[in-house]
């Protein structure tokens, strides 16, 4: 593995031990404490058909180092990427010009209830018309008496992350189709990208990804999933949808179930209305859960 000679999104990375992998055999020298920073264009030639064939927008919800109870985890889609194409046309078409580029919390923040009816309708008509995927992986954080500290913080997010992977890797996996002729003698796995939104948590994004899962996982993994990177949602209308996504994920979680509200429509809809693709992926919701150790457990949730 190559030590990287550049800056990224800024920041200096040069002597960081940071490296970058640039072929899946390098995997296989991984140690558990390597620290990666990304996945990136691993021997794949640009002008196949299958160059990033699936997409996947994720964003995250929650903060996993605050002292009361929250929840934190990551929620986004599953796309082929011309479906991707075709359904920023209908984001943009549904999303008002003022509140464009969309962001849930501050659109919540501006609206009534009332007002904010009409144009969540719009926005997951723009979701649910798409043939898009929905995945999360969330964990429920019990209150503590001092803010976790950033051993514990970073053991959470490295977690989650991981676990947010795997289900993405399942989807895919499980959304192959074993009768498609072009995938004789074994069922091809469409090439994936993978972009979070970038947040405050940004960094760890890139330092966290494949880092916990050791050299096998890692291997496995990267043989269909050639890129992780990060994007502003302010111009990638797709993060924008994994945006209200992430929000209804961690609002259902942290308000609607611990109140025992009815669930808001717009998260029953994106949750029943979209479904699972063949040769794209399938539903994967999953909740976290955590035992006085630190060891955790995925438990799958009906879709």
């Amino acid at each position: 593995m190559q030590e990287l000679p550049v800056t990224v999104g800024g920041r200096d990375v040069r002597g960081s031990g940071i490296r970058l992998w640039t072929d899946w055999y390098q995997h296989l020298f991984l140690k558990p404490t390597d620290r990666v920073l990304v996945v990136w264009e691993i021997d794949i030639d640009k002008d196949s058909p299958n160059w990033y064939a699936v997409n996947v927008y994720a964003d995250e919800t929650g903060h996993e180092g605050g002292p009361a109870p929250d929840v934190f985890g990551f929620a986004g889609f599953i796309a082929a990427t011309e479906e991707w194409t075709a359904f920023v046309k209908r984001w943009e078409a549904a999303c008002p010009p003022e509140d464009y580029p969309f962001h849930m919390k501050t659109f919540c923040a501006k609206y009534k209830p009332e007002q904010q009816l009409p144009i969540m309708v719009a926005l997951v008509d723009a979701i649910t018309q798409s043939r898009l995927v929905p995945i999360y992986a969330v964990t429920r954080l019990p209150a503590v008496s001092h803010p976790r500290s950033a051993a514990e913080r970073r053991h959470i997010y490295s977690r989650l992350i991981y676990r947010f992977a795997i289900e993405m890797e399942v989807s895919v996996l499980e959304g192959v189709d074993p009768e498609d002729p072009s995938c004789a003698p074994f069922p091809a796995v469409p090439t994936t990208r993978l972009v979070f939104a970038a947040r405050q948590n940004a960094d760890q994004v890139r330092n966290e990804w494949l880092g916990g899962r050791g050299p096998l996982m890692a291997q496995l993994s990267s043989l269909y999933t050639r890129c992780v990177s990060i994007g502003s949602p302010k111009d990638i209308p797709p993060l924008q949808a994994a945006d209200l996504f992430a929000w209804e994920v961690g609002h259902h979680f942290r308000v609607i179930q611990e109140r025992r509200k009815e669930e808001r429509k717009s998260f029953t809809r994106i949750k029943t209305e979209l479904s699972s693709i063949l040769g794209i992926g399938v539903k994967r919701f999953v909740e976290v859960r955590f035992d006085d150790l630190g060891n955790d457990e995925a438990i799958v949730l009906g879709a």
